[in-house]
């Protein structure tokens, strides 16, 4: 097991990690009147992109989850995880690196499907590897995975700032927002490479303790049915001590028919609970699910869209409208 300096270390590189996803989100949204006037794409263009950008985000959640899942399993794998988020985060730093100052249309649109790749995959990787870092302890789990994800609303709120101030200040220019979650995603990427991955409950490794602990549960029964049996012979021999047998055989008697009639009861109790069990659990997963979906469905869209709607329908600034996109993810915090 690690020791809890290096999960806190772990946590700290998740928390870089999500801050730079945060500040990618909310940094897209302002910017979308720039990119528009600087590659000559119209507002359907970059909605179309933007959707790129979600499939391919969702197209790395699903990479991710199987990778995991890989692990999980006890499978040899290739890669170690904290190599893997590296490899993203360089993905993540060629795409800002770039959406900072390109003029082609089609390279914004390629940048954005990489960026939103690269997204999925750290994303969901900081909130697994959260939990595979602080597996021994509950407690610090649920205070990290909430961390993690205050640092992806931090990013979002900072962003959106530097957008207002780079159009008002540096000449309707984008690039200090990009170029510095460039740089972060960098040295994040270094750190992650140099940082020993956190390590995971295999169901392989599962499965062999519940066979070491029943082969010695076995080797135990096994030892008492000699004991018994040795006592038995000794008996047969000299005879029973007065008065043993009629305590011996009720207590024999009720222990075995306490014996047989506690594992009919305990795989009843397992059909009947189970079923009832996973239904349960799958209802759950699915209002979760209805939930995130109209949940975040609204929180991107609005990100996303909110400055351009108010430019255009509104007669707003972009300047206003990053600072009113700023203002949107404090409230989503609160």
């Amino acid at each position: 097991p690690r020791s809890r300096r290096h999960a806190l270390l772990c946590t700290a590189l998740y928390c870089s990690v999500m801050c730079i996803n945060g500040g990618m989100i909310g940094a897209f949204g302002p910017s979308l009147e720039c990119f528009q006037r600087s590659t000559g794409l119209g507002q359907g263009a970059l909605g179309t992109s933007v959707l790129q950008s979600r499939l391919a985000k969702l197209g790395g959640t699903v990479l991710w989850a199987w990778y995991a899942t890989l692990i999980h399993s006890g499978k040899r794998v290739g890669m170690d995880p904290h190599t893997a988020l590296s490899i993203h985060l360089v993905l993540t730093a060629m795409g800002c690196a770039v959406l900072g100052f390109t003029q082609s249309g089609f390279t914004l649109q390629a940048m954005m499907v990489l960026s939103g790749f690269a997204y999925g995959v750290t994303d969901s990787a900081c909130a697994q590897l959260t939990i595979w870092a602080w597996e021994d302890d509950p407690r610090w789990q649920r205070g990290c995975v909430a961390l993690i994800n205050a640092f992806f609303t931090l990013g979002a709120f900072v962003t959106p700032m530097l957008v207002a101030f780079s159009l008002h200040y540096l000449n309707d220019s984008i690039w200090p927002a990009f170029h510095i979650l460039s740089v972060i995603a960098i040295v994040s990427a270094t750190l992650a490479t140099r940082l020993q991955s956190p390590g995971v409950h295999t169901v392989g490794h599962n499965a062999k303790n519940s066979f070491s602990d029943a082969s010695g549960a076995f080797e135990s029964d096994v030892g008492e049915v000699e004991l018994e049996s040795r006592s038995l012979g000794e008996e047969a021999k000299h005879g029973p001590a007065p008065g043993s047998l009629s305590k011996r055989k009720p207590h024999g008697l009720a222990e075995h028919d306490e014996a047989s009639r506690a594992p009919e009861a305990g795989c009843c109790d397992r059909r009947g609970g189970g079923d009832a069990g996973d239904k349960r659990t799958r209802l759950f997963l699915l209002c979760i699910s209805v939930i995130g979906f109209f949940a975040n469905g609204c929180e991107h869209a609005v990100a996303t869209w909110l400055s351009s709607y108010g430019v255009h329908s509104s007669g707003l600034t972009e300047e206003k409208m990053a600072m009113m996109t700023s203002n949107f993810w404090t409230a989503m915090s609160a």
